[in-house]
């Protein structure tokens, strides 16, 4: 199921991006690893910003700790070549990384040119802040690069 939600998301970005560059709007495919907790991971995003600094994004990962995919929006908020994003995303497996379904996510980004960022994601459901202590927590930590595409 999960795999059909994200291809059909995928489309729906991509089917987008034609009318991306009259509004601004920004559709991006990444690649990442998760190096502090989860070695050996790899991960694939696509990701569609919008003009007025909100975004979505859809990603899969595949991990020694267990495969897992995201569906997730943020709001970013830009100074020069650096974005911060803060936002929400439904993780769908539980496992040993994360231990709830809904998680906080918090995003920064570095523009390196204007097709190419660096970017840093993390998930988190907050047990440190005193929210679901109960509940696994070391959170994905993903570090990559996105790929800005042009208006089809």
């Amino acid at each position: 199921m999960k795999k059909i939600i994200l291809l059909i998301f995928t489309l729906c970005l991509i089917n987008s991006s034609a009318k991306a560059e009259k509004n601004n709007s920004e559709l991006f495919l990444a690649v990442a690893i998760d190096a502090p907790h989860s070695l050996g991971t790899s991960a694939l995003f696509a990701q569609y910003t919008f003009p007025q600094k909100v975004g979505v994004y859809a990603g899969h990962w595949f991990s020694p700790d267990g495969d897992n995919s995201a569906l997730g929006t943020e709001y970013y908020v830009k100074y020069k070549r650096l974005r911060m994003g803060l936002g929400s995303a439904y993780l769908f497996k539980l496992g040993p990384i994360n231990g709830t379904h809904l998680n906080f996510s918090i995003t920064s980004t570095y523009d390196i040119d204007e097709n190419w960022r660096l970017f840093y994601r993390h998930f988190s459901h907050g047990s440190y802040l005193g929210i679901e202590k109960n509940k696994e927590n070391s959170g994905w930590n993903l570090i990559g690069v996105l790929y800005k595409f042009k208006a089809l």
